[in-house]
């Protein structure tokens, strides 16, 4: 059983890839969705946490 996935990331994480992104996605699966945030780091949650949340909350929504 796959779990469904969303892999958020900054577009301007220091630590990060988009290539890392990417492979995740491509190796889950299962369904896998990205969201690369502009003017955002290493942290989603503490840089942009109202697009993170909502954008949690809307994928949650489409999962049960």
């Amino acid at each position: 059983m796959h779990a469904p996935t969303l892999v958020i990331q900054g577009e301007d994480d220091e630590y990060g890839t988009v290539t890392q992104v990417e492979t995740i996605q491509k190796k889950i699966g299962g369904r896998c969705e990205k969201l690369l945030l502009p003017e955002c780091g290493h942290a989603p949650h503490r840089d942009q946490p109202a697009k993170t949340l909502a954008a949690m909350s809307a994928f949650i929504k489409t999962i049960v």
